[in-house]
């Protein structure tokens, strides 16, 4: 990272901030990536080792995170959590073993960047995939809990998806395998952000 983006002496706080938040998202721009080109993989060798990168890309961006703290004159302007692109990740593998996880990460990028749409609808969709109906819907709840009254509701890519989560956990459970099987698009918030990243 060139010195105009911060400094790398810990002493001079707010350059040493700025270098280490501008560090953070050089790791999870090269999570991002190397996470595509495992999913466009087509060798099994060469996909599990770029997965491998992504994930060592993106803990190496949520250890900074993690350490990271700013001081009076740091920037104001919020960027994208690392734990918060990490549950992203974890969620696009589709993996019910990774689902924990995920919630894990969401939980970590709220406590630090506060309550946001996309953590709270992250940590929906990992309760989903984890087979959780009615905590996914009551993270669901906080996801419309957020929403201004005059959004665009149904033009909103995650607005189907929304419906179907307020509508889990009624009177007969729902079963495991039922929300395994109605796995909604997980485009919404993530998709264009990858298909950004990708094109980079």
């Amino acid at each position: 990272v060139a010195g105009e983006y911060g400094g790398e002496d810990p002493t001079k706080l707010s350059p040493w901030y700025i270098h280490k938040v501008n560090i953070m998202h050089v790791a999870m721009l090269d999570a991002a990536d190397f996470f595509v080109q495992a999913q466009d993989a087509i060798n099994s060798d060469s996909k599990q080792s770029l997965f491998t990168q992504a994930w060592a890309h993106a803990e190496n961006a949520t250890s900074i995170e993690d350490v990271l703290v700013p001081v009076a004159d740091s920037p104001t302007i919020l960027f994208m959590s690392a734990h918060e692109l990490y549950g992203m990740l974890l969620l696009m593998t589709r993996d019910k073993a990774k689902a924990a996880m995920a919630s894990v990460a969401f939980a970590k990028a709220r406590s630090r960047q506060g309550p946001q749409l996309a953590t709270r609808l992250g940590q929906a969709r990992a309760k989903k995939l984890a087979g959780l109906p009615c905590e996914a819907k009551a993270w669901y709840k906080e996801v419309l809990a957020m929403m201004d009254q005059a959004s665009d509701k149904a033009e909103l890519p995650f607005w189907a998806e929304l419906q179907q989560g307020l509508a889990m956990c009624q009177s007969v459970p729902v079963a495991v395998s039922q929300a395994d099987g109605c796995w909604p698009n997980l485009g919404g918030l993530m998709l264009p952000l990858f298909l950004y990243l990708a094109h980079l």
